[in-house]
């Protein structure tokens, strides 16, 4: 029987990180280490690292730099795992939502509500790491992503989404992150239409495609 401890909605802030130092993650640690005693853990975020994009910290990098500090290096030391075995995907508290400008976001939004499929796809198609297009909103996060996973052929890391292979011995886990937070804009974006393209289908999936066990992650 495959095992992951899954964990959402952090929304890391000044308060609560206290309480985190001082009370949960003892206990969080010590669940862990009774859940998987060999030492093999799966710990998966779906998003929401932060609170209201870090402002506590000064913003999106500052905070996911404290987050990675305070949550994600402890839990690897304790536990000994790798940290590509700590998991995590945007949510819409992990972005700049004023890195756009206010016209291209609206037209970005009206070409989704609209539903033209071409013209969504072939958008997705052009973003990339270095040419964020109008979704620049996403670059701080996908650049911690890139320093926290770095260069291996267990991960496949796109603006779109990031994959990963996780080895348990004879058994490959695939894991599958979407990042739907691509076109997040403000407090209406589900009436704003939030959507997973066939092209960012199908890069995040491909790459885990002969995986004994295949995990989807969306915030």
């Amino acid at each position: 029987m495959l095992k992951v401890v899954h964990i959402s909605d952090f929304h890391l802030n000044n308060a609560n990180l206290e309480d985190w130092n001082a009370y949960i993650k003892p206990a969080f640690v010590n669940l862990i280490k009774e859940e998987f005693p060999e030492g093999n853990a799966i710990i998966i975020c779906t998003g929401d690292l932060l609170d209201q994009g870090g402002k506590d910290f000064g913003g999106i990098s500052n905070g996911l730099q404290k987050f990675k500090e305070s949550v994600i290096i402890p839990i690897t030391e304790e536990l000994g795992i790798p940290t590509n075995h700590f998991i995590c995907i945007p949510g819409n508290h992990d972005i700049d939502r004023f890195a756009d400008d206010k016209i291209e976001v609206k037209g970005l939004i009206s070409i989704i509500r609209d539903g033209d499929i071409e013209d969504i796809n072939d958008y997705t198609k052009a973003l990339k790491y270095d040419s964020p297009g109008h979704s620049k909103r996403v670059s701080a996060y996908k650049s911690f992503e890139k320093d926290l996973y770095g260069d291996s052929e267990d991960n496949h890391l796109s603006f779109l989404g990031s994959s990963f292979i996780i080895k348990l011995g004879e058994v490959t886990i695939g894991i599958a992150g979407f990042n739907t937070v691509w076109n997040c804009s403000d407090d209406n974006d589900k009436e704003n239409g939030i959507c997973i393209t066939e092209n960012q289908y199908r890069e995040c999936t491909d790459f885990i495609k002969e995986c004994d066990y295949k995990i989807a992650l969306m915030h």
